[in-house]
């Protein structure tokens, strides 16, 4: 199985891009993997789309990433909703990160050392259910 967790890093204000615009980066992502051969012999694998938590609007322990991806909180929030379509649109499987842990209070972008191993689980699973 192939799994796709990304996005974050697209939040940022510089990129100006909304959650639409964001899936559909994704989306480019898994029409490379439909069609890369790269499945069971040589065809299509099982995929994964991982949406990304949602991120706080500001942290203490970073106060610059407030300026770095202003707008970028309220925009995560739109995130779980494109994923999914965008998964669907290609069948695949979607696990909403934001269902299962939070970033971490200290930078709001990050996980914290307890959320990796939530995530791990979760993903685990959810490879679990494809195979």
């Amino acid at each position: 199985a192939v799994v796709v967790m990304l996005g974050t890093n697209d939040l940022k204000a510089r990129f100006a891009v909304g959650p639409y615009e964001i899936a559909a980066g994704v989306g480019r992502l898994l029409s490379i993997v439909a069609t890369a051969g790269v499945g069971p012999d040589g065809g299509r694998p099982k995929v994964l789309v991982v949406c990304p938590p949602p991120i706080l609007p500001k942290a203490p322990g970073f106060p610059d990433w407030y300026e770095i991806f202003s707008g970028g909180a309220d925009k995560s929030q739109g995130l779980a909703k494109r994923y999914a379509e965008v998964a669907t649109e290609f069948g695949a499987a979607f696990l909403d990160a934001g269902g299962i842990i939070r970033s971490s209070t200290f930078d709001g972008i990050h996980l914290d050392a307890s959320e990796h191993g939530t995530l791990g689980a979760g993903v685990a699973a959810a490879i679990h259910q494809l195979v």
